[in-house]
């Protein structure tokens, strides 16, 4: 994998460190907004309850930052870095009016004894605030990296980062962040906003024809 130019790698993090602020005033807010309000809905079922609690899964789960961190050694040009930033705020923003629309949180029973798994297991559930959690952004956020990121990969690059992808989702359930439904509606709000922003951003001009 060849180093992009210093331009390429400047124009990445400001976008990244403008969606993380982003992401911080409508997650945050979201979970605030919440807060104030008694009604909770119920997005579970009753046999999620016996999943069981991995705490090793915190690896997957903290895995989207170097996920994240590849965005401007897979895309080449201004245009896809610029297009993959507008559907992960579009996602965020989908996402936080889905959280107000869907008021709920997680029905786990407590974690047990973390042990040494504590630190990094008490730094995922301080990111994953209490009451965001249809559709888990974690899961839409990393399905658009994927699913851009794969769109000109040869066939086992493609494979391995839809592996990741799925880790990633696994991992939710395995740390009882995230239900079920959760999820679901995670994948299908990414794969949705990847389909309708950044293939339009990134559509290339049809041939004139002759």
């Amino acid at each position: 994998m060849n180093r992009p130019p210093r331009d390429h790698l400047l124009r990445a993090l400001v976008l990244g460190l403008l969606l993380t602020a982003w992401f911080g005033l409508i997650y945050g807010g979201a979970n605030y907004l919440t807060g104030l309000r008694a009604l909770r809905i119920r997005i579970h079922f009753d046999w999620e309850l016996g999943l069981p609690f991995l705490p090793p899964a915190v690896l997957g789960y903290l895995s989207i930052i170097p996920l994240f961190g590849l965005s401007p050694f897979v895309l080449h040009s201004r245009r896809e870095i610029e297009a993959l930033a507008a559907t992960l705020a579009a996602v965020i923003f989908a996402g936080g009016l889905s959280f107000l629309l869907v008021p709920a949180q997680a029905a786990y029973p407590a974690p047990p004894v973390l042990g040494r798994w504590s630190t990094l297991v008490g730094f995922a559930r301080s990111c994953a605030l209490r009451y965001n959690m249809l559709p888990s952004l974690h899961v839409a956020l990393g399905v658009a990296c994927v699913a851009i990121y794969s769109r000109d990969a040869r066939a086992r690059t493609k494979a391995l980062l839809w592996l990741w992808s799925a880790l990633l989702a696994l991992s939710t359930l395995a740390l009882h962040q995230h239900h079920v439904a959760d999820v679901a509606a995670g994948l299908a709000l990414g794969l949705a906003v990847e389909r309708s922003i950044y293939r339009r951003f990134t559509r290339r001009p049809a041939p004139l024809s002759a």
